[in-house]
């Protein structure tokens, strides 16, 4: 993105290994996380939810899922963290310790509205007329390829990319895993995050 919008090829990109975490990521790639435009997908996805995770653990745990789906988390017997009197969820949770060390299950794929990306695409492709579609693209995540549900031009692909991304390490990452011994994060999307320590397709 830098280097279209500034048009320059001078700007370098590094990688450094992960360390491994003391705790425990476990990502179910199965369902994909989208919730549905009525919240209609969540019910199965709990459903998914009981059937993978121990009950004692299920009651130990708390949930980071979409904000308008908490009162139906709830209605199944979930936890809900809380901060300041604010529920939390997956868009706003960023940098909150509350959770370290606990078992938190994040469920679902949050991404930004599809006006967000409209107006990106047209701000990279300024000359374009028509609004950007959007089908199932292969992406490589984790040194894994999977067809995910997005935005078909490839710089947008790219951003969208990023805000999912970010937004799945930020509530992965409330547990604190990387230095809390018994911190366990399950985690249920069908886009791949790399801090996670085993995958399950099924």
């Amino acid at each position: 993105r830098l280097k279209k919008l500034y048009d320059t090829e001078k700007i370098s990109i590094y990688q450094f290994p992960l360390a491994k975490n003391k705790g425990e990521i476990i990502q179910y790639t199965a369902p994909s996380g989208a919730r549905g435009r009525g919240n209609e997908k969540l019910e199965s996805l709990i459903k998914y939810v009981k059937k993978k995770i121990p009950p004692e653990e299920i009651e130990k745990a708390y949930v980071l899922s979409f904000k308008d789906a908490i009162p139906l988390w709830e209605s199944h017997g979930f936890k809900i963290p809380e901060y300041n009197g604010t529920k939390l969820h997956l868009a706003n949770n960023a940098g909150l310790d509350l959770l370290k060390g606990q078992i938190v299950i994040v469920a679902g794929k949050f991404d930004e509205a599809p006006d967000v990306y409209e107006d990106l695409y047209f701000d990279i492709h300024p000359e374009a007329t028509e609004k950007p579609k959007r089908g199932w693209v292969k992406v490589e995540t984790a040194n894994r390829i999977k067809k995910i549900w997005l935005f078909d031009d490839e710089e947008l692909t790219k951003i969208q990319q990023e805000k999912i991304n970010l937004y799945l390490e930020q509530s992965a990452g409330r547990a604190r895993a990387l230095r809390e011994a018994g911190a366990k994060v399950y985690l249920f999307a069908n886009y791949l995050i790399e801090d996670a320590d085993i995958y399950y397709d099924k």
